[in-house]
């Protein structure tokens, strides 16, 4: 099996092999909140054969519920 040969694109340049984080002292932290996965939301089934208006109805409330979960994680 062959290696591979290429060299990474970007190569730590001091002795320790990690890389360094420079800020100045005019740029701004950014400390971010560790991402806690959410349970998924509860997705109501359409029976086989369902009228057209019932799967859009289920469409539409479904893209409202997203909608709400977004508004509230941005708040």
């Amino acid at each position: 099996m062959a290696e591979n040969s290429l060299q990474p694109e970007y190569e730590p340049n001091h002795q320790d092999g990690q890389f360094a984080l420079v800020t100045g002292e005019d740029q701004v932290s950014m400390d971010h909140e560790p991402y806690v996965p959410e349970e998924p939301p509860v997705i109501s089934t359409i029976p086989s054969g369902a009228p057209m208006e019932t799967i859009m109805a289920a469409l539409v409330n479904a893209i409202n519920r997203q909608g709400d979960l977004i508004r509230e994680q941005n708040q």
